[in-house]
């Protein structure tokens, strides 16, 4: 059974490098074909997706049946959807690309379909990985008495990658002849390929070059390392540090099967640091059938797996979470494993829940695709806490969904999800097969569920001054998301000048903006009171926040002047000049002031006199301007109120023969 893992957001792996987090566990709808979702909650259809959510594969003229194995969406939210195809040439291994809407893209090897043979053998793609600079790299298995390991790179159009073992594809026979299958793929971010598989023997782990030449100074020149005690490995995931962990079972379901866990090190062989050996069995019941598919890393540095345990003969859910040293996290489900039983309907027997993939959302969270009794298909998310996460899901209420596909000859079929991937605008693409009966055959499909819903937190303005005697200030923005991250910002801001006693419309100064700061020119004498709101990278609204507002002064050279004044330039004073008078009874003035907050810019120094400043007829305040040292723009402040004061502002030399040197005057509706 092919099987899907986790992705990773570490940039320095392409695709299965995941992680899986959190746990707690909710149930998602894959779509019925053709229906409408009640409501709109995460784990919902995704209807902008082949219209209905779904997308039925059309197999090729020369295809008899084709079978999904995989899924992994490129950062533009393309899906590459590998598998193999019964041919009238023999078996081959299949590769589509469809666009974001669901349709085959015809820019990938010209109808969006590649097929894909390993020197004339037959084929099986069981992983898929799509590198950074938008190649794919395919692993997948001959079906021959040798059953090779094949790993194929791709050029973004969907020919094959001549520069990788000369054709684009290699192959490795561990133990010809033999039984052996790859089960992951991944790339480092030099080029390098990391294939994880299975052999008669147990796990291997085994690395190409970027040139696809095996690298015999892997696993200290052993090529590969083999793991006994992991004999059916099904996950992989690679840690921001380079180290693999797998994950599957060892043992047999008639000998009690138990999960196990294996960590390598970024060289290949195993951790040591990892629960002592490297290699972790997990016994998660008593004479049962345990085993774990899907393995991945969270925000923490934490390793989460997730599988199946069964309890009272019933297949359940296995939610695992691992500290770094290999021991069970305390914090998730009381230090030991999470096994929820899913909810269903008064009378109704238990869901067997036959896991087949795992996925990661962007915040850490764990998905799992479910088969129950091969006519529904189900996909779980666990919380932090290792329970059943009722939020997800089409109802919103139980966590749990089922979807079925209607036969054109009547009935329903049984609908197969071997791999599932979240994007990163977080949505869920799975992929695999429709079983259709008679002549209808059996085809691959795509489906895709909305993965978040919620928008992020509004935003706040950060770093934005009362008062600012600067002409330009950087200023800045933030808000937070609980799972796809935020992805970008608008900013904006409405202004008053300080005569118009009111502010102005809103004006848009930064649009989808993915920084986090700007700088920004303010003019003279106009206060700016700026807003943000955010957007997820699932193109959620987050509500505007709260305003911060930044004044300008009114420069120096907008006040009436009456009296002796004389001007003076310097890069020490706001907007460059100032007013100096030794005059008493010189003023300077700005009628029709409309303000909250009133305050004074000024040069201080010891031999500087005293300003009386007036509103109208009313004097304020009297101001000294004397100061041990020389200071310039200093801010002196006047006066505040909460209701807006109208009037003419004056500012009065008080001091004869001493100097006085004005830079410029506050007046904002703060």
């Amino acid at each position: 059974m092919p099987l899907a893992f986790s992705p990773s957001w570490d940039g320095s792996f392409a695709r299965r490098t995941g992680a899986v987090a959190a746990a707690g566990l909710a149930l998602a709808t894959l779509p019925v074909l053709g229906a409408d979702a009640a409501t709109v909650n995460e784990g919902s259809r995704d209807t902008s997706f082949s219209s209905d959510a779904v997308a039925e594969i059309p197999r090729s003229s020369i295809s008899s049946a084709e079978f999904g194995s995989d899924v992994d969406v490129q950062a533009d939210g393309r899906a590459v959807v590998v598998g193999s195809a019964s041919t009238t040439s023999g078996q081959r291994g299949v590769v589509y690309r469809l666009t974001t809407s669901g349709a085959r893209d015809t820019t990938f090897s010209g109808d969006g379909r590649l097929l894909v043979s390993a020197a004339g053998a037959a084929l099986n793609l069981t992983a898929v990985a799509v590198m950074a600079d938008g190649r794919i790299v395919v692993a997948g298995q001959t079906v021959d008495a040798d059953s090779a390991f094949v790993v194929v790179r791709l050029t973004t159009d969907g020919g094959l990658d001549k520069t990788f073992d000369t054709d684009g594809v290699a192959i490795f026979n561990p133990t010809a002849p033999g039984s052996d299958a790859p089960i992951g793929v991944a790339v480092r971010a030099d080029g390098r390929v990391l294939v994880a598989g299975r052999t008669p023997t147990g796990a291997i782990l085994v690395r190409f070059s970027s040139a696809g030449v095996l690298d015999t100074g892997f696993a200290n020149g052993f090529t590969y390392e083999t793991v006994t005690n992991l004999t059916n490995p099904l996950g992989m995931t690679v840690d921001p540090s380079g180290r693999a962990v797998i994950v599957g079972s060892v043992g047999t379901p008639a000998a009690n099967q138990d999960a196990s866990i294996a960590r390598f090190t970024a060289e290949g062989v195993l951790d040591t640091t990892f629960d002592v050996d490297g290699t972790r069995v997990l016994v998660a019941s008593v004479g049962a059938a345990d085993s774990l598919f899907g393995v991945g890393i969270d925000p923490f540095g934490r390793i989460v797996a997730g599988g199946r345990a069964s309890i009272g003969g019933v297949r359940r859910v296995l939610g695992v979470r691992l500290l770094d040293s290999g021991a069970n996290d305390p914090s998730w489900a009381g230090g030991a494993f999470a096994t929820p039983e899913l909810p269903v309907g008064a009378g109704a027997p238990p869901i067997d829940a036959l896991v087949q993939s795992v996925a990661l959302t962007r915040d850490g969270r764990p998905l799992l695709s479910i088969e129950d009794g091969g006519l529904r298909a189900l996909v779980v998310r666990l919380t932090s806490a290792g329970a059943l996460d009722t939020t997800f899901g089409q109802t919103g209420t139980d966590g749990l969904a089922s979807a079925s596909f209607p036969n054109p000859g009547g009935g329903v079929q049984p609908l197969l999800v071997e791999g599932m991937d979240v994007g990163r605008d977080g949505r869920i693409t799975v992929a695999g097969t429709i079983d259709y009966a008679g002549a209808a055959g059996t085809r691959m499909m795509a489906a895709r569920l909305l993965g978040d819903r919620t928008p992020p937190s509004a935003a706040a303005m950060v770093a934005v001054p009362t008062i600012s005697v600067l002409g330009t200030r950087t200023i800045g923005w933030t808000a937070g998301d609980d799972n796809t991250g935020v992805a970008s910002y608008d900013v904006l801001y409405s202004a008053a000048t300080a005569t118009s006693g009111s502010f102005g419309a809103l004006t848009t100064w930064k649009s989808r903006t993915p920084s986090k700061t700007g700088s920004f020119t303010g003019a003279p004498g106009v206060t700016y009171c700026f807003r943000a709101r955010a957007y997820d990278r699932a193109a959620n609204e987050g509500a505007a926040g709260g305003r911060s507002c930044l004044a300008f002064p009114v420069d120096d050279r907008a006040l009436t002047r009456s009296g002796s004044w004389s001007a003076s330039t310097s890069s020490a004073d706001y907007r460059g000049t100032t007013l100096r008078s030794t005059t008493l009874g010189s003023s300077l003035s700005l009628a029709g002031a409309d303000y909250r907050r009133l305050a004074l810019v000024a040069t201080t120094c010891a031999a500087c006199g005293s300003v009386k400043v007036y509103r109208g007829s009313t004097l304020l305040t009297t101001i000294s301007l004397v100061s041990a040292t020389t200071k310039h723009r200093v801010v002196i402040p006047i006066s505040g109120s909460s209701t807006i004061r109208s009037g003419t502002i004056t500012v009065r030399q008080a001091s004869s023969g001493k100097a006085v040197i004005i830079d410029g005057l506050v007046v904002a509706l703060l």
